[in-house]
């Protein structure tokens, strides 16, 4: 029986050291798996403010993109204002070029038929003269 007994004896002991063993391993393995979390959340970190950094960057490109965009549609429509207002001056001044010349034209033959109405009536008054004095020649020969 003391076989047994000792048996017995060595191996709680055999236990109690295999149960610490296994205690130390479930620490150790608990020790390496927090560490193994620490490092793949602060490469989580690391990433998630690299995706930051680069969302913040592509907002700037595209900010600034727009910002080109809007600048060029301005100054394009700026230009094309300004041909649109040097087309209406251009308009403008040959529209009154034109006014001008037909005023002129206007005069010209307003002029022109009142020189051919003076014309015409100078013409009817000689010829009156002329007929008026052939009558008188005539009325004076045949009754005189």
């Amino acid at each position: 029986m003391e076989d047994t007994f000792v048996k017995q004896v060595v191996l709680e002991k055999t236990i109690l050291e295999q149960e610490s063993k296994i205690q130390s391993f479930k620490n150790e393995l608990q020790k390496t798996q927090d560490m193994h979390q620490a490092t793949v959340n602060k490469d989580m970190e690391r990433q998630q403010s690299y995706l930051d950094k680069m969302k913040a960057e592509v907002r700037h490109e595209i900010d600034k993109l727009s910002a080109s965009q809007r600048l060029d549609l301005n100054l394009e429509k700026g230009r094309m204002r300004d041909d649109l207002q040097a087309m209406r001056d251009k308009t403008t001044e040959l529209q009154i070029k034109v006014d001008r010349d037909f005023n002129e034209l206007k005069s010209s033959v307003e002029k022109a038929k009142n020189d051919t109405i003076k014309t015409v009536i100078t013409i009817l008054g000689t010829f009156s003269a002329v007929a008026f004095t052939i009558t008188r020649l005539m009325q004076m020969g045949s009754g005189g």
